[in-house]
């Protein structure tokens, strides 16, 4: 069964609250910690290809970043569209 857009949407939303969550964790080993940022990036999507097939080059430095940089923007974007489909 395919997924609708409404669905996609929800989900990248279920996402970005994870990851959120779990880049506040500190308490998580650090491994834990970053294998669960690194599966709901993958579900975003964006980093897809190199989390997925690239994964020997991921720098987590930079995941850090991108999620200081893009990740609230993103989240912004997603709530907009997902009150849209509401209306």
């Amino acid at each position: 069964m395919k997924r609708g857009d409404r669905e996609r949407l929800d989900d990248i939303a279920e996402a970005i609250t994870t990851i959120q969550a779990h880049a506040a964790d500190r308490r998580s080993t650090e491994r834990i910690r970053r294998d669960a940022l690194l599966y709901n990036l993958l579900i975003l999507g964006g980093l897809r290809d190199v989390l997925a097939h690239e994964y020997y080059r991921i720098d987590l430095t930079e995941i850090e970043r991108i999620l200081k940089r893009d990740l609230p923007a993103l989240e912004t974007a997603i709530t907009t569209l997902r009150s849209s489909s509401r209306a």
